[in-house]
Parts: structure tokens; C-alpha cells; sequence
């Protein structure tokens, strides 16, 4: 049996379980990109109430540089359908693949497994919007931590200037009390 083969023959076995058991699998589905006329396949799309959920590309590992171009497929696959998940499977063994999440707006991010299996097993066409949540959560801790930063600067530094006057009044004191004297 040929690789690539092989290669399918796993990703069929790996769909056929838990999380994915109640979604409709569909195989060698013709995806069109933005111009009439150019049709990419997706060996495997997962769908769930008429949603894409995941898309799952088979590529035979020939070369690094043909790995990394299949990677840009998926994800062309991804902003071009608007599903959530995607795999690049370029082995029999599930843990060697590639699992992605469309977070939108051309912003892709590599997941573990697991994590991957476990949104899935949740998946809800709500939570396509939950990602760009998640993007504006990170932003929003971000921002949080920078202004956290800052104020602990802040307060230093009033600690500081506190002290400089405190001093600056007892010497101010001090001098007085000379020239009185």
C-alpha cells in the first residue's frame, strides 16, 4: 500500500472516534477559492450543522519545503471556508500531525492534540465567533499587564518624590532653625 494511502487510511480511523462520532465526515470535497474556476479538494472536511468544523489535508512528507507549502494550503482552505480546525496529516500517527485554529482574519495558531479534540468534542457553531473573544481577551490582558506595570512604576516613583520632599522639608526645617537661632 503507498504512503499516501496509508496516510488516509489513518485519518479515517482517527475520524472514526469519539469527538468526531457525531459529525457528518465528508471526503474529497471541492473547495473554491475567491476566483471562478480554481477548485482545491479537501481530502476531509468535518462538518456539524451545516458548518465546516475542520478540514483534514493528506500530504506525503517528500521535502520540508512541500510540508510548509501544503501548511499554507490548509490554511488557505481555512480562510476560504471560515472553518475552525484544520490537520495536516503527513504520517500514520495522529501525534506527528499538524493541528491548526482558524482564529480569523488570516491569524492561524498551532494547537496541541488534545486541545484540539477537546474543542471539537464541544463545537458549537457559536463558538466561531469565540475566537475572535479570545483574541480580544489576550489583547485585553495584555494591555492590563502593560498598565500593571506602570502603575508599579508609578508608585516608586511617588514613594520616591514622597521622600525627597519629606527630606527636603526636615533640611528646609533644618535651615530655618540656623538662621532663626
Amino acid at each position: 500500500m503507498m504512503l499516501r494511502n496509508r496516510i488516509q487510511q489513518a485519518v479515517t480511523t482517527y475520524l472514526a472516534t469519539l469527538p468526531f462520532s457525531d459529525k457528518e465526515i465528508l471526503r474529497d470535497l471541492p473547495i473554491q477559492f475567491g476566483v471562478p474556476g480554481v477548485d482545491s479538494v479537501a481530502d476531509y472536511v468535518v462538518c456539524d450543522a451545516n458548518h465546516f468544523v475542520a478540514i483534514v489535508v493528506c500530504e506525503v512528507p517528500v521535502t520540508e519545503r512541500i510540508v510548509l507549502e501544503t501548511r499554507e494550503y490548509l490554511k488557505g482552505l481555512l480562510s476560504a471556508t471560515d472553518a475552525q480546525f484544520g490537520i495536516l496529516a503527513t504520517g500514520t500517527d495522529p501525534d506527528s500531525w499538524f493541528f491548526a485554529e482558524n482564529r480569523r482574519n488570516n491569524w492561524f495558531v498551532e494547537i496541541p492534540r488534545v486541545t484540539f479534540e477537546s474543542r471539537v468534542a464541544r463545537w458549537h457553531p457559536d463558538m466561531r465567533q469565540s475566537a475572535l473573544a479570545l483574541n480580544l481577551q489576550e489583547e485585553i490582558k495584555a494591555l492590563n499587564n502593560v498598565a500593571h506595570q506602570r502603575f508599579k512604576q508609578l508608585r516608586k516613583w511617588r514613594w520616591t518624590a514622597i521622600g525627597f520632599g519629606i527630606g527636603f522639608f526636615g533640611i528646609g526645617l533644618l535651615l530655618m532653625w540656623f538662621i532663626l537661632k
